[in-house]
């Protein structure tokens, strides 16, 4: 086992109750920069849904999307540190054009419908 080399004053330091709170402080603050990249987390796999299922289910359901919205909605909404981004949203436009149109009946009438009142909600449907 590798012991990392911290000193002969901490090696061997016992935590006294004097530093208990500053240890539960830390580990609160920790809690909390968790959540925070867990919320942006959360947020981008969202944006990443939505965007894939308006983008990849257009053609299908019959509507069509205003690029000039979409790239300004991308522009506004992803941060330019996300590199990884655009190739995860070409592998879920991808998903969500195949769902889209292998779906029938009323599952595709529900589906687009929904699609649609999401890009429209967006402002990112083309006007007629």
């Amino acid at each position: 086992m590798i012991t990392p080399n911290l000193g002969p004053d901490l090696r061997h330091r016992k935590f006294t109750a004097r530093s208990r709170p500053l240890i539960a402080g830390l580990l609160l603050l920790h809690g909390f920069t968790l959540v925070g990249t867990k919320s942006t987390a959360q947020e981008n796999l969202q944006l990443l849904g939505d965007l894939g299922s308006i983008i990849g289910s257009a053609q299908a359901c019959g509507y069509t999307l205003n690029e000039d919205a979409v790239l300004a909605y991308v522009a506004a909404n992803v941060p330019p540190s996300d590199t990884g981004f655009a190739d995860d949203l070409r592998t879920n436009i991808g998903y969500k054009r195949r769902i889209a149109t292998e779906m029938t009946g009323l599952d595709k009438r529900v589906f687009c419908e929904a699609t649609q009142r999401s890009a429209q909600g967006l402002g990112l449907l083309a006007t007629k």
